[in-house]
């Protein structure tokens, strides 16, 4: 099917870029700022494990020993831009940390987070370009 029906293809190419930006170990930022940590680790390993699963199987299908083996440009592309939104995210988690930790989640301060986060999700959006 990969190889005789482009919708097929075009799908199968689109979730290899969208797993390629995927990043395991920035998401698991995200999952320390869950309050019970049982219910994060169980969601996360479940999330990690369906990650993995569908790259072997994306891989296995299409041929490809690698994600973008067929779109090598792409993928230096994608390689050389997520240097430059991981930072982002290191900012963003911080910033919900802080946010998270303040007495007061209506005060100045509450609202300067919110301004770096929202700008921070700008960032990670325009970096991560179609999947943002």
């Amino acid at each position: 099917m990969y190889d005789g029906w482009s919708f097929f293809k075009s799908m199968l190419d689109n979730t290899e870029m969208s797993l390629i930006k995927a990043d395991m170990e920035i998401a698991s930022l995200y999952v320390d700022l869950v309050p019970d940590k049982g219910l994060a680790a169980e969601i996360f390993n479940t999330i990690r494990s369906e990650y993995k699963q569908t790259r072997d199987v994306v891989l296995l299908v299409s041929g490809h020993t690698s994600l973008l083996d067929a779109e090598p440009i792409t993928k230096i592309a994608v390689q050389l831009r997520n240097p430059y939104v991981d930072p982002l995210n290191y900012i963003q988690v911080e910033m919900l940390r802080r946010i998270r930790a303040l007495p007061n989640a209506e005060g100045a301060e509450a609202q300067a987070l919110r301004e770096v986060i929202h700008l921070t999700i700008n960032g990670i959006a325009a970096g991560l370009k179609n999947t943002g």
